[in-house]
């Protein structure tokens, strides 16, 4: 269907217009418009930063995970072993320094996206098991991560 002219405007278009309301209707009532709090992260605990800097001064700054085929080297993030969803703690026995950016690349995002083996090598542990105890595959040996920040070789029927 073919138009033969445009339709014409009643009232003339107005620039800068300041809009009529700032209230904004939700629900039954309204709600003042106020702007946004710039995002502030939380602070991090005493056990956080202590947790942090243990397992970074262990792993020397490269990945504990060493995953061949996904590793890239330096170790960026502290992997929970345990999560913390899961009543995991901050602790160095619970964290792996790992590569990665999130849970997308690198080993961290290895370990999120095939948990089984992670489960299996102990970069992961259950909600029920204990970091202190588990062994984990730290750049291709099993060993007991500690509270303090060192490892020991796992002895063999552990975990």
């Amino acid at each position: 269907m073919k138009r033969g002219k445009p339709l014409a405007r009643k009232t003339p278009l107005r620039t800068n217009a300041p809009l009529k309301s700032k209230r904004i209707a939700i629900g039954k009532t309204s709600v003042a418009h106020k702007p946004m709090k710039p995002y502030r992260p939380p602070a991090k605990s005493e056990a956080e930063i202590d947790a942090r800097a243990k397992v970074a001064a262990r792993s020397g700054g490269m990945c504990e995970a060493a995953i061949p085929g996904a590793c890239q080297g330096q170790g960026r993030e502290f992997q929970h072993r345990q999560a913390k969803g899961q009543q995991g703690a901050w602790s160095a026995s619970n964290g792996l320094w790992v590569c990665g950016h999130g849970n997308t690349d690198g080993c961290h995002g290895y370990i999120h996206r095939h948990p089984i083996e992670a489960h299996l090598n102990g970069w992961s542990v259950q909600s029920w098991g204990d970091p202190l105890i588990r062994p984990v595959l730290r750049r291709g040996v099993r060993v007991l991560l500690d509270d303090e920040g060192g490892f020991q070789p796992a002895r063999a029927g552990t975990g």
